[in-house]
């Protein structure tokens, strides 16, 4: 059976526990590469892989939690990547035999992203890739991207083994800080960013221990139906003589895994501390125990570093349309950035919890696009809705997004087939659709529909998932400044007959005043889930508010 049947089956599966806590328990000391023991001493490391098979393990990590070259630096081994991630990956191939699979570890770099820090998300992807070329040389049959904190660089590092290589991905995350991540990132938002970018189970391992374990399980479980790892420490570590000591019984974590996959988990192992004796507890713990069904929800989710939005509760989700003009982008690269940091948390601060941001037409200013970006991701909890007419410049503002973000290109639905619907499946991002031939076309409800059923079956040819398209059918006003009947009709067969989202955008010189309030709220009661529009306008607002 592959790695991808045995991550799909309808069973629990349980990994390996620690192995760095279990190199040091064997005498080599904390300020030494524990990587290096790949090459130094491989008998040790396939010892402790073996101990874990014959403890109940079906799947073994590799030894090469740190073996990127910016890990390695610090123990002036940058130049043996290649060399101690492919001898990981054999020591644990033989270990294994036919009795489990191998996962190439793949740890953080141990540098802050920029614009918190120096490391740019290129480098982390050059990083990442020399990392899994290496691993997948050595034969691994899945990769774990583990103990993460900040999401960009979990997606520089998907990305990179997405270039690299078609084996599955479990991505986890470590929740340390009232749970959440170093970089204030909470379960659920995790969950709903990398299960968008292309994970194929995602979990949380290391933290502080069981207990505070199970509620980002049971936060990430509410927003994916993907599989879920939970993979704790041993409580967390105390000083004794000289040596780390995890205080967490065997039978105190078996308890935990159990209420793991109660609450939604289907991979089970250990972390810090944990030992072959816990593996083979919670192995027992753990057996015949079936992975909780569950069906997603319809919702369509949009996330910052820090919060998750959901579009499709029946509630308007109001995305600020100010930033996503032409002249303004332009102006706030101009005057440094700053001006659109200001705007965009106006924006927030008036309700808009999506924010608008054009990027334009020329890829060749990539470095402008993506500065923007951080910047403005870096002043507001919104998440974000890039606005281009060319998917390259869309490409440039998605690498440095942190969250998940909502993308359209103002292009006939053949490019948004050909060339969007790639770029969002690649990067992890929702898709806006306008389904009128050109900006100047008004479709009829029935055109509406056909051209969303196209797209929507092409984003599932893909793999992307029906709740990752929006679609705005029209506008809602025609050129005589009346209620357009036909785009409110068009989000009724668009809820009724794809049960698809939907948006409606009220753009300026269009009618104000008490028109354009009962014209929102038509557009709300016919279906529309979005609105695109001014959050400053008091026509937004009273519709947003009204009875």
């Amino acid at each position: 059976m592959s790695a991808s049947r045995i991550l799909s089956a309808d069973r629990v599966i349980v990994c390996d526990g620690a192995m760095g806590t279990m190199i040091h328990s064997k005498g080599v000391p904390l300020g030494q590469s524990f990587d290096e023991v790949n090459i130094d001493g491989p008998a040790v490391v396939e010892g402790i892989h073996k101990a874990y098979v014959e403890a109940g393990a079906e799947i073994l990590e590799t030894n090469t939690f740190g073996a990127n070259r910016i890990k390695l630096e610090n123990y002036g081994l940058s130049h043996k990547v290649r060399e101690l991630n492919i001898a990981g990956a054999r020591i644990a191939k033989r270990a294994a035999g036919d009795a489990a699979f191998v996962a190439g570890s793949v740890g953080p770099t141990g540098r802050l992203m920029q614009p918190l820090g120096p490391l740019d998300f290129d480098l982390a992807f050059e990083v990442y890739r020399d990392q899994i070329t290496a691993l997948c040389e050595g034969g691994v049959d899945l990769l774990i991207i583990e103990t993460i904190q900040d999401l960009r660089e979990a997606k520089a590092a998907m990305l990179a083994a997405k270039t690299v290589t078609e084996v599955p991905m479990i991505c986890q995350m470590s929740f340390v800080q009232e749970g959440k991540s170093m970089m204030g990132t909470g379960p659920d938002t995790a969950a709903v960013v990398l299960s968008s970018f292309g994970a194929d189970l995602v979990g949380t391992n290391c933290g502080t221990g069981p207990q505070e374990m199970l509620d980002a399980v049971r936060a990430m479980a509410r927003v994916t139906s993907l599989g879920i790892s939970a993979q704790p420490n041993a409580g967390l570590p105390r000083f004794f003589e000289g040596r780390l000591m995890y205080l967490t019984t065997p039978e105190y974590t078996a308890d935990f895994a159990q209420r793991f996959v109660e609450a939604g988990a289907k991979v089970v192992g250990g972390c810090c501390g944990t030992t072959p004796e816990h593996i083979k507890a919670i192995a027992e713990a753990v057996k015949g125990l079936v992975p909780v069904k569950r069906a997603g929800d319809g919702l369509t989710r949009l996330a910052s570093r820090t919060s998750v939005y959901e579009i499709g509760t029946g509630t308007p989700v109001l995305i600020g349309s100010r930033l996503g003009c032409p002249s303004l982008s332009e102006a706030a690269v101009r005057e440094g950035f700053q001006a659109a940091q200001d705007e965009a948390e106006r924006q927030f601060e008036q309700g808009a919890r999506v924010i608008a941001l054009e990027c334009g037409a020329d890829s060749e200013k990539a470095g402008a696009i993506r500065r923007l970006v951080e910047l403005v991701q870096s002043a507001c909890p919104g998440a974000l809705y890039l606005v281009g007419s060319e998917p390259g410049a869309l490409e440039a503002a998605l690498r440095a997004v942190e969250g998940r973000a909502l993308v359209s290109v103002s292009r006939p639905v053949g490019v948004v087939i050909d060339s969007l619907l790639p770029l969002a499946k690649r990067y992890g991002g929702a898709v806006l659709v306008r389904t009128r031939a050109d900006a100047s076309a008004q479709d009829t409800p029935e055109e509406s529909l056909r051209a969303a059923r196209r797209v929507i079956q092409a984003a599932e040819q893909l793999g992307l998932e029906k709740t990752g398209i929006l679609v705005e059918p029209g506008s809602l006003f025609t050129d005589e400044g009346r209620v357009n009947e036909d785009t409110l009709r068009a989000l009724r067969l668009l809820k009724s007959d794809l049960k698809v989202g939907t948006a409606i955008e009220h753009k300026p010189g269009e009618p104000t005043g008490d028109v354009a309030v009962a014209a929102l709220r038509r557009a709300f009661e016919s279906g529309a889930d979005v609105l695109i529009a001014d959050p400053s306008s008091a026509e937004v607002q009273a519709a947003l508010s009204g009875p």
